[in-house]
């Protein structure tokens, strides 16, 4: 028998994170894709910026690309940084993820809407099973 999986990653992702963050740092959203127009005090986004651009039957890979943003603090932000870093390399017990790297360092960037907010941006590569096989066992 077979069990097809359709994964958003980003989603996955997203919730994933937005469930550990909110409680390791009161509150921080995590977004996809797209932010609200009244931004919250800390905030991560997750957008899928490539990949292989196809699902292979097995296997899915795309680099996504975190975007943290506090106006409360820089050291904030490298903390929340830290801790999506180590959620995601640490993720293989609650998600399909097989694989897992980092392809750019953090860098700071300046928030173009908001110049109150410090921004770190890095980029993942994340593989993940797309499709799980079951096989059913005969008894002889």
């Amino acid at each position: 028998m077979k069990l097809e999986l359709e994964i958003d990653v980003e989603e996955m992702i997203r919730e994933y994170l937005d469930s550990k963050l909110s409680t390791l740092f009161g509150g921080v959203k995590v977004y996809s894709s797209s932010t609200p127009n009244d931004l919250p005090i800390t905030y991560v986004k997750i957008v899928k910026t490539g990949g292989l651009g196809v699902e292979n039957k097995v296997f899915n890979e795309v680099n996504l690309t975190f975007d943290i943003s506090s106006c409360a603090s820089q050291n904030k932000v490298t903390n929340i940084n830290t801790y999506t870093n180590a959620l995601l390399r640490n993720a293989y017990e609650d998600l399909p993820i097989y694989e897992i790297n980092q392809i750019s360092t953090p860098y700071w960037a300046p928030d173009t809407k908001n110049d109150k907010y410090y921004r770190l941006i890095t980029t993942f590569t994340v593989k993940l099973r797309t499709k799980t096989l079951e096989t059913e066992r005969k008894t002889i």
